[in-house]
């Protein structure tokens, strides 16, 4: 059994926070191209220093944010900023295989490859090949991949499913590699994604909570688990994702920290199998640490 866990996004510890900046249009539009290069340089600097703080926490795992506000966008268009940044991007990839870090991307609400509109279809392709681009760019191991959902659901669950295949087996080989597919709570369960994958290969993210609020099929979530696990080949770790209900509040509605006894029963639960879990809570990187401390080497 091997397992690492990680968290998401940005670390506060006491009053120092690394965070990653965004900006509006307006500011593009006012200051220009100038403004968009310091914020990208402060991003992966930001990076760089959540990896260092990752190593030094015994923490394995991290989901960066989004660290190029708008370079998807027309405005930017004329501006290739894995170009401009390539001697930086290459020294945070070499950081993370130096630290062991394994690092991954969850793709915007807005990318949705099974949408019935070409034009959304077509911004999400784009999305998703600057996700594998980026990861190509930092040379990372196959593992570090972006994380996607199927989408809604128009037309039926069955036509935006074969939507989404068509599309998937449409990006080039690079980009496919890079792609990574997660159940929902509400529309596409953990057997719908397993249908696509079956006629794609892509490897499922098992989300145990998305699990246990929307399983019409009323899978074992252990047994789900061994079934997602066995989608991802050559030697790759699995990835799952855990997060758990806030009490008191509506069901699917996530908790700001976790709940460690029905974590603790989890994972012993699927002691048998390895993988590693991306923690989705408000507090992630604090608590990360507690669950690296009570959990790792179970």
């Amino acid at each position: 059994m091997s397992r690492r866990f990680g968290f998401v996004s940005n670390v506060v510890i006491d009053e120092q926070k690394y965070y990653m900046k965004s900006m509006k249009l307006a500011t593009i539009e006012k200051r220009g191209l100038e403004k968009v290069i310091e914020i990208y340089k402060e991003n992966i600097q930001t990076t760089c220093d959540t990896i260092r703080y990752c190593k030094n926490n015994g923490i394995k795992f991290y989901r960066m944010g989004d660290l190029f506000p708008f370079h998807t966008h027309k405005i930017l268009s004329g501006f290739n900023y894995l170009e401009h940044f390539d001697n930086e991007i290459y020294e945070l990839g070499q950081l993370a295989k130096f630290t062991n870090t394994r690092l991954s991307i969850h793709s915007s609400p807005f990318c949705v490859l099974s949408s019935v509109n070409t034009e959304t279809v077509k911004r999400a392709v784009v999305e998703i090949k600057h996700h594998a681009d980026f990861m190509n760019k930092m040379e990372l191991p196959p593992s570090n991949r972006a994380v996607v959902h199927v989408g809604g659901a128009e037309g039926g669950k069955e036509a935006a499913k074969k939507r989404f295949v068509y599309t998937f087996n449409n990006l080039s080989p690079e980009t496919q590699s890079r792609i990574v597919l997660e159940n929902d709570d509400k529309i596409h369960s953990f057997k719908d994604v397993e249908d696509i994958h079956k006629l794609t290969g892509v490897p499922i993210v098992l989300d145990i909570f998305h699990l246990r609020c929307y399983n019409p099929e009323k899978i074992d979530e252990v047994e789900a688990l061994a079934r997602a696990c066995t989608t991802w080949k050559n030697g790759e770790m699995p990835e799952i994702h855990y997060s758990s209900q806030e009490p008191e509040k509506v069901k699917g509605s996530h908790s700001a920290t976790l709940n460690f006894e029905e974590l603790a029963l989890f994972l012993k639960k699927v002691a048998h199998l390895s993988f590693d879990v991306m923690l989705e809570t408000k507090g992630t990187n604090q608590v990360a640490e507690r669950v690296v401390r009570e959990f790792e080497n179970d």
